[in-house]
Order: structure tokens, then sequence, then C-alpha cells
């Protein structure tokens, strides 16, 4: 997240996976977590879990991916290319979210190489799984592949019960709401959900 909220440090989890976030938030290392919509928790007691907002879930590729030439998509066209690598039991609404659309595409491995010893021309068949939120600064940009998937994605803030009412937490919804209504301007598909409103904290983002 750039710039960060005033007051927050951000940062991203070396370890990839729901499991690790929120281990890090139960065990007070991180303040607050920003996590997909169906990545939030849905057993921890101890945590409050604020829904930002929900836009369509997308098929995100590199802009000279093959499937951008053909006409009308299918879903078993796309099921006919890799998926970026996605850890077994990282991410468990990512996998009933594909579950749910009946959706199995071969499946990438973590390093896929050519026959010329680099993954370039692997990594730019590889489909992505995102929304218009979705941005990598160390990669092209991602574009969405024209195909319905139905499905909606979303942003959710976490955070320890104990902290939910801070004005630190109240001051951060705020800043994130105020974020989204100005992204909203350009990608009307963003639907804000419900009121989203600093202390010198760490925030931790997927």
């Amino acid at each position: 997240m750039s710039p960060a909220p005033n007051g927050w440090l951000t940062g991203r989890s070396k370890r990839l996976g729901t499991p690790h976030s929120q281990d890090l938030l139960t065990t007070n290392i991180v303040d607050a977590w920003l996590c997909p919509l169906h990545e939030a928790p849905t057993d921890g007691k101890d945590l409050t879990i604020f829904h930002l907002c929900q836009l369509p879930l997308q098929l995100l590729v590199y802009p000279d991916h093959p499937l951008l030439k053909r006409g009308d998509l299918t879903l078993d066209q796309v099921k006919q290319y890799p998926l970026e690598h996605i850890p077994p039991k990282a991410y468990p609404g990512t996998e009933r979210v594909l579950q749910s659309l009946d959706f199995s595409p071969l499946r990438k491995t973590k390093k896929q190489t050519t026959q010329s010893g680099t993954s370039q021309q692997a990594n730019a068949s590889t489909l992505h799984l995102g929304s218009v939120l979705r941005h990598d600064q160390d990669k092209p940009k991602l574009v969405a592949l024209p195909l319905r998937l139905n499905v909606n994605t979303g942003v959710a803030l976490v955070t320890r019960r104990e902290h939910s009412a801070t004005t630190a937490i109240r001051d951060l919804r705020t800043d994130l709401e105020q974020r989204l209504k100005d992204f909203q301007l350009m990608h009307p598909e963003v639907q804000l959900i419900g009121s989203t409103a600093n202390r010198t904290g760490r925030a931790d983002e997927e």
C-alpha cells in the first residue's frame, strides 16, 4: 500500500498464506491485516473483521497473452493455461472459489522454465486471480480477460477484537474507505460495504 496510512508501517508477509498472516495478527506481531474478502477468517473469536468493499473476481494475464486475441472466451478454453502458483492450503478461500467454479486449470509449478532456461515464456501464458485492485509493481500491468466469472472478491480489514474500537483502527478504516471511494470514481464496479471510516502500528497485507 502506497503511501502508507499516517502513523502506520505497512509490509507483506515473507511467507504467503492466510494461516501465517492470521498468526502474525493473533500474536501481536502486526496490528491489522488487509486480506481478500474470501480469505477473511471465519473462526477467529478474538478477531474483528471489517468488510470494506466487494468487486468482481477476474482472471488476469499479461498484455501479450494469447487468450486476449480470441473472440468469445469460454472457461474450457481458459483451463488450457496454467494458473499462478498457489501454495497448497495457503489460501483456502481461493481454493473454495475455484471449486465453486468447477475451475481446475493446469497447475503451474513454482519454477517453470522454458527450453531456453528462462521462465519468461511460461510466465507470459500464466493466469492470475485478482481484480482491478491488484497491481504488481515488479511486473507489467496485468489485464483482465473478457470472461465473467460471476463471483465477487473484495477487501477485509482484520484486527484483534480489543483493538477494533480504538482511534487508530477507526482512523485506519476512514483512510481506507477514502482510498476506495477515490478508486471507485474510475472503477464503479467497486462496491463499498458498510461505513468504513492512527496509532503508530504495523499493518500486514496480502
